[in-house]
């Protein structure tokens, strides 16, 4: 207990109290000896300390004194240095002004060197020398050249650019490219370097063209008719075109390198040497790209004229489309064929118009992706590639000839195919072991080559329009040209077929069996046709693919493919409906086969499951009924439509099943007999198609499982285990059938 003072011990009443307070007063008392005694310890090093603060008073008085000094001759220094350093400005003013005099004089001194110079490298004919000293007369400064007569060095330089100028004229004049080159490369140096790039570029069209009318010329002997010698191959529209364009993605290739070094970056177009390019300025090199995009277009449109006036394109292409306007009108499904040209002669057209595509597509693709990179805007197939600030024109005067070309391609491409299409079906025929007839293999060949002519074509457009086409062909043509023949058989089908199959393989054929041969080759040309829609569509894919068409380009033409699909579900709708109609003919004589069922006892003794064992009362006469109706169609039906019919079979005969079981009476052997029974029809199935037959089979299954439990709550066991395919309800009502099994305790089951 701690007393605060002599009010608190006045207040202390208790022994107890007291002896508390004085314990901590005698506690305290303790601590402040000890405090005390501390203090008292550390006075010998106090006194020492004070002692020696005394003795170094006098020191500090001293240091005080001569610190004052010491600031006074700093001040003394800082006004001497203050003087000194406003006289060494003065003197570097000073020598300032005399170094930029002695620079003037250099200059004045080296722009009288540069007049004597130019006027001595003029008459010896030395231009490049004159051109480096144009170009130092570019670097001195306006106010030296103010202060100096220049007369002599601008008349200089004005002869120096008309001698480089009229040089370099005749030299591409004679075609002469070690005189081009060395004139070429003064154009910047003496300020032309816009005219410079322009001339450089006229050089190049020259040269081009050339070289082009050497082919030309000889394209024009090979049409008048003139032989060429043994060494030389006959010029074609291909050839001359082809060469063309090689030539000039030569020329450009190796070209670019040279241009940089003779023009640098940008055009300085219109402006001094020496003066900076605005963002505006177009690369030299674009610029040339741009004259040379516009001679190709001149000469690659001379012979494309040609070949039009030549091949007489448009008038073949009016005639072509007026005579399939008389066939439709008439109700005919080919043209006439008076006046119009063979296919033969149509198909090597196609193949030439296809290749004049595909060459001008991919140079111009070259050109513009070589624009594109001059500039860093990526491969060219973009908006910004084609546009006129890219150096090129978008859309040239050979794109807009080759796009009209393109359309009579489409025009003469849509007549071949049509006219082939018509001559194979006119052409149909069965060979003795084909399930197809040569229509559809001939109409898919010719339907595949004009799509990959037109993918050849390297024009998206052209792609599109053929595979529309195409799609048109399959789906309004050969599609309803099929199902006539099918309809023509009419209520006959089936007998067609199972007479088809029951003579196919014997040796000569009367007009019957070529009748009922042909009801199957037209199901199985349907199903060979959905399966040869889809190669059509992979094979334009790869196509597409290995051309590298634009990624905009390629989804166009995937979009279009899409539609092929139609086609695909056409031919599978019609040709599903025919099998179902043949499956539907053949239920009066199924039917009785499976209600044999109805007069098969299945509660049996064990000696009547005995008996079973060893002659079977039902299942092997009905597997025994159905080998006999399928079989004749397995001969006449390709593999497909063979599984498809049995699939249609199976379906009928499960069900037919399944309605006869709900009316039968089981106990335990007779349900183990039909589980046989079922088992033993799912094997012969199996034997007749590689398509899968359980799932045909899956709730006849599940009723043979339900009717073979020991006892009604074993279903539990299954229950939620399998994928039943019968509600609750038909459990119980199939469980009801066995004899042994209580109504309550079928009633009785939690199968929701």
């Amino acid at each position: 207990m701690e007393v605060g003072g002599v009010a608190d011990v006045v207040n202390l009443t208790k022994l107890e109290d007291i002896q508390k307070a004085l314990a901590a007063t005698s506690q305290r008392e303790r601590e402040l000896d000890s405090e005390l005694d501390a203090l008292l310890a550390q006075q010998g090093q106090l006194t020492k300390r004070i002692a020696l603060v005394r003795k170094a008073v006098p020191s500090l008085t001293t240091a005080q004194r001569e610190a004052r000094k010491v600031a006074a001759r700093v001040d003394d220094t800082c006004t001497l240095a203050e003087s000194v350093s406003g006289r060494v400005r003065e003197l570097n003013t000073a020598l300032e002004r005399i170094d930029a005099t002695l620079e003037s004089v250099t200059e004045i001194l080296n722009l009288k060197y540069c007049v004597e110079g130019i006027s001595a490298a003029m008459d010896a004919a030395d231009y490049e020398q004159a051109a480096t000293y144009v170009a130092k007369y570019a670097a001195f400064d306006e106010a030296v050249l103010e202060q100096t007569s220049t007369e002599a060095l601008v008349e200089a330089q004005a002869r120096l650019k008309t001698e480089v100028s009229s040089q370099f004229a005749a030299a591409v004049e004679a075609l002469d490219r070690d005189a081009v080159l060395r004139f070429g490369k003064l154009f910047a140096p003496i300020g032309l370097q816009a005219e410079g790039v322009a001339a450089y570029a006229g050089y190049l069209c020259k040269a081009i063209e050339f070289e082009f009318d050497k082919v030309f010329e000889g394209l024009q002997a090979t049409l008048a008719g003139k032989a060429p010698t043994d060494e030389e191959e006959p010029a074609t529209f291909v050839s001359v075109l082809t060469h063309l364009y090689d030539l000039t993605a030569f020329c450009i290739e190796s070209e670019e390198a040279v241009v940089a070094d003779m023009f640098g970056g940008a055009s300085e177009a219109g402006g001094e040497p020496g003066s900076t390019p605005s963002d505006s300025d177009t690369l030299p090199f674009l610029v040339i790209l741009g004259a040379i995009q516009a001679k190709v277009d001149e000469l690659a449109c001379k012979v494309l004229e040609l070949f039009q006036s030549t091949r007489s394109l448009t008038k073949l292409a009016r005639t072509i489309s007026s005579a399939s306007m008389a066939s439709g009108k008439s109700g005919k499904g080919g043209t006439s064929s008076a006046g119009l040209p063979s296919t033969k002669q149509v198909d090597l057209l196609l193949y030439e118009m296809a290749t004049i595509s595909n060459r001008t597509e991919m140079f111009d693709a070259f050109l513009r992706k070589t624009a594109a990179g001059a500039v860093g805007e990526g491969d060219g197939t973009g908006e910004a590639a084609g546009s006129v600030a890219s150096g090129l024109v978008h859309v040239s005067s050979l794109n807009k000839m080759v796009q009209e070309m393109i359309a009579s391609y489409l025009s003469l491409e849509m007549y071949f195919m049509n006219e082939s299409v018509a001559r194979a079906i006119a052409m149909d025929e069965v060979a003795d072991d084909s399930h197809t007839s040569s229509m559809i293999d001939d109409v898919f060949y010719v339907v595949s080559k004009c799509a990959r002519r037109s993918v050849s074509t390297f024009s998206t457009n052209s792609v599109c329009a053929m595979v529309n086409n195409i799609n048109f062909v399959l789906s309004e043509s050969l599609v309803p040209l099929l199902q006539s023949q099918i309809e023509a058989t009419g209520a006959s089908l089936t007998a067609a077929l199972e007479a088809a199959g029951k003579g196919k393989g014997k040796g000569g054929k009367d007009a019957s069996e070529t009748v009922q041969l042909n009801c199957a080759v037209v199901l199985n040309n349907l199903d060979q046709g959905a399966k040869y829609i889809p190669q059509l569509r992979t094979s334009i894919e790869a196509d597409v693919a290995d051309l590298k068409f634009a990624a905009a380009d390629k989804a166009k033409i995937e979009m279009c493919l899409t539609d092929l699909s139609d086609s695909v579900a056409l031919f599978e709708s019609v040709l599903k409906e025919a099998l179902d109609n043949v499956s539907s003919s053949l239920q009066p004589r199924l039917k009785p086969l499976t209600s044999a069922l109805l007069d098969i006892p299945y509660e049996l003794s064990e000696a009547q499951f005995a008996a079973n064992e060893r002659t079977d009362p039902f299942v092997s006469s009905l597997i025994s009924g159905l080998s006999g109706v399928v079989a004749p169609f397995k001969a006449a039906l390709s593999a497909a439509n063979y599984d498809a019919f049995i699939a249609s079979v199976m379906v009928y005969v499960a069900r037919r099943l399944e309605s006869d079981v709900r009316r039968k009476r089981f106990n335990q052997l007779g349900a183990l007999q039909f589980d046989k029974d079922v088992r033993a029809l799912i094997a012969f199935f199996s034997s007749l198609t590689s398509r899968p037959v359980r799932d045909k089979f899956a709730r006849l299954t599940q009723i043979a499982t339900l009717l073979n439990v020991e006892a009604v709550g074993e279903v539990m066991e299954y229950w939620g285990t399998l994928n039943w395919a019968l509600k609750p309800a038909e459990v119980k009502r199939i469980l009801r059938l066995r004899v042994e099994f209580s109504t309550n305790d079928v009633n009785g089951l939690k199968l929701e």
